[in-house]
């Protein structure tokens, strides 16, 4: 079973082009925080619509609200959840925002970059 956390970026983008399908082909699950969700569901378009009905992406609790709290020293609160939970759980994190990736380094787990952080 393959499961990685996710930002709220690389799942915008896949929604808005119908793409969110290929993550369910690369993975059983996506992991997102309720801030993560939130971030996605704040605006009523189409990104929020596919998400709802994206049975594969599960909302986790963050546990550590200590390093989530320093990370909040540089980062917003969405980024600063996905790299607490992808820490907490182990897992590869999907993130494309350069800052958020820079934060990331110092961690023991992957980072995946998708190709079209550029965009």
């Amino acid at each position: 079973m393959k499961i990685i956390v996710s930002d709220s970026s690389p799942l915008i983008i896949l929604s808005k082009c119908n793409k969110l399908y290929l993550l369910n082909n690369l993975f059983s699950e996506v992991f997102i925080t309720q801030v993560v969700f939130d971030e996605i569901s704040a605006k009523n378009d189409e990104a929020k619509n596919n998400l709802q009905t994206a049975d594969f992406i599960k909302i986790i609790s963050v546990q550590n609200m200590s390093v989530y709290k320093q990370l909040l020293d540089v980062l917003d609160s969405g980024e600063a959840s996905a790299i607490t939970l992808a820490k907490e759980q182990n897992l590869p994190l999907l993130i494309d925002e350069k800052k958020d990736r820079n934060s990331y380094k110092s961690t023991s787990t992957s980072l995946i970059v998708p190709p079209f952080s550029a965009i």
